[in-house]
């Protein structure tokens, strides 16, 4: 039997991580996360679109660029969830919500984030 060289063995882990995306892409799932602003929301995909909305509030602002993943939420750091800069915005009654359509096509050159560990 052929051992496999370390650019298999790369080669391999890549094309595990890849399938792995496209069925997290493709399922439900719910994230917390913050805005630049410290405002807290819960991230929720239905497959076909992110739910955001918010679930504390320090400053009511609808400029909100990206909201991202944090040590608040005993994650292992701050990486982006998802990007709002081009997205419509909306606040009522002291809470902050938006939709986002899920139109990604995975590629070799989409960003991935590893963590390797806490």
């Amino acid at each position: 039997m052929k051992t496999l060289r370390n650019s298999s063995y790369i080669f391999l882990f890549i094309a595990v991580l890849v399938i792995e995306l496209l069925i997290g892409i493709f399922t439900e799932f719910s994230i917390p996360g913050i805005d630049k602003y410290g405002n807290q929301y819960l991230v929720t995909s239905n497959r076909e679109e992110l739910l955001i909305n918010s679930i504390y509030i320090e400053q009511v602002n609808l400029n909100i660029d990206y909201i991202s993943t944090d040590v608040v939420f005993d994650h292992l750091g701050q990486f982006p969830i998802v990007r709002l800069s081009n997205e419509e915005v909306s606040s009522a009654n002291n809470k902050i919500s938006a939709v986002v359509g899920i139109d990604y096509k995975f590629n070799f050159n989409s960003n991935i984030y590893i963590v390797k560990e806490k």
